[in-house]
Parts: structure tokens; C-alpha cells; sequence
């Protein structure tokens, strides 16, 4: 059953990359307000003092991203999301029941996401083999990132190994 255990972290890695692009995304729409709320709710698991203190960070991402124009603001999505993508990665990791709480409540935002916003989004696939394979398709370009883990390749006495 090991097989299944490393899909399913694969799956609940894969939600937490997507939900971060969804929450960047959101940021400086009418979308935002349901998921500034909601993201906190969930990374503050009922401590209020917390989920205030996520509301106000939540809030100053958004505001730097407001200030961002153009390839800037794309720049500033790509900063954004992979940090927001990691903190819900570590709430799943330690929770990972809520799974399903904070896939409907991205569902619920990429709803109330505005046409335009939707444009901007961040793909992830993981690759077989160890390798991951990251796809950004963002206004006006596209970077693929793709690691390869080596180790394998290596043969013993290898410079790496010394």
C-alpha cells in the first residue's frame, strides 16, 4: 500500500500548489474577499487571534500585488503562490482531512473569479520516476521548470559522492 500512500501525498501536493494559484489569483478581485476569509479560516483552525493575523498577511500580499503593473504583477503571482501553495502543503501535511474543506472552498473562488483572472493560473504535474515537471502559463508567457532527481543516474565513485 506504500504505492498509495505517495499518490495520495502527490494529490494533496498537487492541491495545495493549485489552491496557492487560486488565492494569488483572487487577489484584487471581487473573488478575493471569500478567499482571504477562507484560507484563513482553514490555516487558523479556529484560533481567531490567528486567523486575524493570516487576514492582515493575506491582505498586505494583496496589496503588493495591487501595486504591481503588467509583467510586474505577473512576477509578484509567481513569488506569491508558491509560498501561499506551501502553507496550505503544511496544513494538509498535518491535516489532511481538510482536504476536501479547501478544495470546495477554491472551487467557490475560481467561480467568483473574473474572466480576466482566470487567465493566470499555475499548472503542476508530477512526473513518474521522481522527476516533477512544473508548467506557469501566465499573461504573456509561459516558463516550464522541470527536476529531474539524479541520484539514480550516479554511479558509485562519481565526483558528487566524494
Amino acid at each position: 500500500m506504500k504505492g498509495g500512500v505517495v499518490v495520495l501525498e502527490e494529490v494533496l501536493a498537487d492541491l495545495a500548489k493549485a489552491s496557492g494559484s487560486a488565492v494569488v489569483g483572487a487577489m484584487a478581485t471581487d473573488a478575493w474577499r471569500t478567499a482571504k476569509s477562507g484560507v484563513a479560516r482553514l490555516l487558523g483552525r479556529g484560533d481567531e487571534s490567528r486567523e486575524r493575523s493570516l487576514e492582515v498577511t493575506l491582505d498586505e500580499d494583496a496589496a503588493m500585488l495591487k501595486g504591481a503593473a503588467g509583467a510586474d504583477a505577473d512576477l509578484v503571482r509567481a513569488e506569491l503562490a508558491p509560498v501561499w501553495g506551501r502553507r496550505l502543503a503544511v496544513l494538509l501535511e498535518e491535516n489532511p482531512g481538510v482536504a476536501g474543506e479547501l478544495h470546495a472552498l477554491i472551487e467557490r473562488v475560481r467561480a467568483e473569479l473574473p474572466a480576466a483572472s482566470r487567465t493566470w493560473l499555475q499548472q503542476y504535474n508530477t512526473a513518474a520516476a521522481g522527476g516533477t515537471v512544473i508548467a506557469h502559463q501566465g499573461s504573456g508567457g509561459q516558463y516550464v521548470y522541470y527536476d529531474r532527481d539524479l541520484r539514480s543516474s550516479k554511479k558509485p565513485g562519481d565526483a558528487a559522492d566524494m
